[in-house]
């Protein structure tokens, strides 16, 4: 997985590949944390539907991120202002986008959605950006 900053925004997208580099991928979000500044996350799911998964990449996934998050929630809650998840088609977008802020935010420690598009979730992301920008009156991130 590779996060890159988009278009000069505190906005990073991360790419899921099908083999997935979990270490890589919280090494770059520590950098991210590091900075200690406001920022927003978007999260591209890899795939279309009936694509061969790797179950143990998924677990060996789901545990590192496990453990990377009980150390790092509390500065996920403070500096992550969102996170935007691109489901990777229209059946799981279905299945889970009512649940997905309140699974992110139980997860993560910020607020979530999901969104098929991502012009969609970089809106979003944009739209929470503005919003805490005001509420924490930050000239800048």
């Amino acid at each position: 997985m590779e996060i890159k900053q988009m278009d000069g925004q505190p906005i990073y997208k991360a790419v899921a590949a099908t083999t997935v580099d979990v270490h890589q991928f919280t090494q770059e979000l520590d950098g991210i944390l590091a900075a200690q500044k406001p920022f927003g996350l978007m999260m591209v799911k890899p795939g279309e539907a009936g694509e061969e998964r790797n179950q143990e990449a998924d677990r060996e996934f789901r545990n590192t991120m496990a453990k990377w998050l009980k150390a790092n929630k509390p500065k996920m809650s403070t500096y992550c202002v969102g996170l935007a998840t691109i489901a990777s088609n229209e059946a799981e977008w279905q299945k889970y986008a009512e649940s997905a802020a309140k699974m992110t935010s139980s997860i993560y420690g910020c607020p979530g959605a999901m969104y098929l598009e991502e012009n969609e979730a970089a809106a979003w992301l944009q739209e929470q950006i503005n919003y805490y920008a005001t509420k924490w009156k930050l000239n800048e991130f």
